[in-house]
């Protein structure tokens, strides 16, 4: 599988990104999408809208305030082993959450191709490596399409 940057103008090398906090305090994160096949036009929107989804607060986007799932209250927290479940039992809820709010959104937007619609969102993975936060979603559009998310906190 070749992994290739969702946002090849906002990423470096390898999928790294430095967020940068209120206190000027800097945490990489690692993003990157796994695809055996280049992405079709219009499904980078969608992976974009998933990640976006991923990332934001719950509230926080004042057009869409049940969306969000809220992993960038995660950046920079220790996350043991003994924790993952409880995070892991709201995190599959969010994830639930986020997938009907896209699918909503999308149901009013005309035009979209089926490769750029939304099927389901399914979580592959959810453990701590290398003492980090390691999800991998995939994303499946209509068109029955498979783009594998990875998120590394």
């Amino acid at each position: 599988m070749k992994d290739f940057p969702i946002f090849a103008n906002s990423l470096e090398e390898g999928g790294l990104v430095l967020l940068t906090r209120d206190d000027n305090t800097s945490i990489p994160i690692q993003i990157s999408l796994v695809a055996s096949r280049p992405p079709t036009d219009g499904v980078q929107s969608l992976v974009q809208m998933v990640l976006k989804g991923l990332l934001d607060a719950p509230g926080s986007d004042i057009m869409n305030t049940s969306m969000g799932v809220g992993l960038i209250d995660l950046i920079g927290t220790q996350i043991s082993p003994a924790i993952i479940g409880a995070i892991q039992t709201d995190f599959v809820v969010l994830l639930h959450n986020l997938e009907q709010k896209i699918k909503e959104l999308q149901a009013v937007t005309p035009g979209l191709e089926d490769e750029e619609t939304l099927e389901r969102l399914v979580l592959e993975r959810f453990s701590v490596e290398q003492d980090r936060l390691y999800i991998v979603i995939s994303i499946i559009t209509k068109a029955g399409l498979d783009f594998p998310l990875e998120v590394w906190i």
